[in-house]
């Protein structure tokens, strides 16, 4: 089972909701369940949860074909050194409505006001 997002066209952020090492030690985590999925047919969808940049909200799914997100990934994967360092370095400030998310996902909640203020498009969780 793969731990981590996998975006189209980056990777999920191993920083959230942890510190340094325990940042590093994610991102560790994400590299071995990356180097996994690049084993799959390249015609195997991707479906990321979410977004990693804006998106048009016109009812067209966010998808790309695993041997596209190939192209760009096989950048990103020359050792787990390099990886770590590149996903752990130079990170933004956490998005300032991620606490949020995380609290109305983890009670099962679904707020009361307009969900697209917490989602519209990216939500800056993913490294670039």
């Amino acid at each position: 089972m793969s731990r981590g997002p996998l975006f189209t066209n980056g990777v999920g952020r191993p920083d959230l909701h942890a510190d340094l090492e325990g940042a590093r030690q994610r991102a560790r985590a994400l590299f071995a369940s990356l180097t996994r999925l690049r084993a799959l047919r390249p015609d195997t969808a991707v479906l990321p949860a979410h977004a990693s940049e804006p998106i048009a909200f016109d009812g067209q799914a966010v998808a790309a074909q695993m041997g596209d997100v190939e192209t760009w990934l096989s950048g990103w994967l020359p050792s787990e050194a390099a990886f770590v360092e590149r996903v752990t370095s130079q990170l933004p400030p956490t998005p300032p409505n991620f606490v949020r998310i995380v609290d109305l996902n983890e009670a099962g909640d679904f707020p009361t006001d307009d969900p697209t203020d917490l989602e519209a498009g990216a939500n800056r969780c993913a490294a670039r």
